[in-house]
């Protein structure tokens, strides 16, 4: 518990009062001076059990698309019996991608539906830096329940809220060929045996006889393999890059061709470049297209992630408002 900024005032206005007192000799300057001593503990008395019994609940507005109207819900839980009183909170706002950072200090003894600033997309994470409840008379206030402590629906206070703000999927001016004709690559099988496809080399030390082509070796005259050929577990890669000043419209489009691939059935990996190293998320099924954004705009990337060649069957990257398939 602590002194609020009614309790100077009500020193200043006992302070008058007390000087009255003493010029004024009256029944009404000490009645006064009586109401106002008595002003506090009744206060205190009709707000004690709402000090006592105040809870504050922090909710999430959900997720929403980059331009439409997000929130998060403030509410001051009390039970009906008791009083409204007045609350004081300092929230903190931060854009998980872009850092930005705001505080919003709030005052109420209801709901309130806290805006928050969808422009750019990201994880925008509400947190409860400060809570009071003050008395009637905002004499003294007690300190709402701390982060550590959880509220009887199982809400910590202080613990962040999320609120998820993704790009506005838009289609690129002119839409691309998303079935490129990409030939199906053929590898060594490790440890050799059977296979449906098969190349020619020549032998060996340590090849199995088995292996051998006759008919070839004989043409040859000399000793010819068949090494059996599997194609090796090849990836479609989403990738991206921007400048800071078109990063949103290119998410926007990114957004777009992740749930286009996904709703034709392909399975592919989002990638990205965080801090020097490549971040990879697959994405196998429509439903996983959020949570892979999730984790895009919990980061802040900067730039397309190293890429192996030899297993990607194709690449769709997006830069400059176009989708290359590479």
């Amino acid at each position: 518990m602590g002194p609020g900024k009614g309790l100077w005032c009500w020193l200043a206005v006992l302070g008058g009062l007390l000087a009255l007192y003493r010029v004024y000799e009256g029944w009404l300057a000490e009645a006064l001076l009586l109401a106002a001593l008595a002003l506090p503990l009744l206060s205190l008395l009709l707000s004690l059990p709402g000090l006592l019994t105040a809870r504050l609940r922090l909710e999430s507005g959900g997720t929403v698309l980059r331009g439409q109207p997000g929130e998060v819900r403030l509410m001051f839980v009390r039970p009906r019996w008791t009083l409204p009183l007045p609350v004081r909170v300092r929230l903190r706002l931060v854009n998980r991608r872009t850092g930005s950072a705001q505080r919003q200090t709030v005052r109420s003894t209801l709901q309130r539906a806290l805006p928050v600033d969808t422009e750019q997309c990201g994880v925008v994470c509400c947190t409860v830096e400060r809570a009071r409840c003050y008395d009637l008379l905002s004499l003294v206030y007690v300190r709402l329940r701390s982060g550590g402590d959880r509220l009887p629906d199982g809400t910590r206070l202080g613990a962040q809220v999320e609120v998820l703000v993704l790009p506005r999927p838009r289609p690129p001016a002119v839409e691309p060929e998303l079935e490129p004709e990409t030939a199906v690559k053929l590898f060594p099988k490790y440890g050799g045996g059977f296979a449906e496809d098969h190349d020619l080399r020549e032998y060996r030390p340590g090849d199995p006889l088995n292996s051998l082509h006759w008919k070839a070796s004989a043409k040859l005259d000399q000793p010819v393999v068949r090494e059996p050929l599997v194609p090796l577990s090849q990836d479609r890669l989403v990738t991206f890059s921007s400048g800071p000043d078109r990063l949103e419209e290119t998410l926007d489009l990114l957004y777009w061709l992740c749930l286009r691939l996904s709703q034709r059935g392909d399975e592919y990996q989002l990638g990205w470049k965080e801090g020097g190293t490549g971040r990879w998320v697959p994405v196998t099924a429509p439903e996983e297209v959020q949570p892979a954004f999730y984790r895009l705009l919990s980061a802040r990337p900067d730039g397309v992630p190293p890429i192996d060649q030899g297993a990607v069957l194709c690449r769709f990257h997006v830069e400059k408002g176009e989708v290359s398939v590479l």
